[in-house]
């Protein structure tokens, strides 16, 4: 599997399984915001996922 052109959008694919998602994100400052909303999401018992976007520069 090819993971460019286009990138999978690994959050709608989560949402179609039943759970919580967002992303992706692209901004480090919404980070934080979505990771809250996601362990109040698995505190109440639905799988949460977060998907980022990263950047190698090495």
């Amino acid at each position: 599997m090819d993971l460019f052109d286009p990138a999978p959008d690994f959050a709608t694919l989560a949402r179609g399984c039943g759970w919580y998602a967002e992303g992706p994100i692209e901004d480090p400052a919404d980070i934080g915001p979505a990771l809250e909303r996601a362990i109040a999401k698995v505190k109440s018992g639905v799988p949460a996922l977060i998907d980022t976007i990263t950047q190698f520069t090495g």
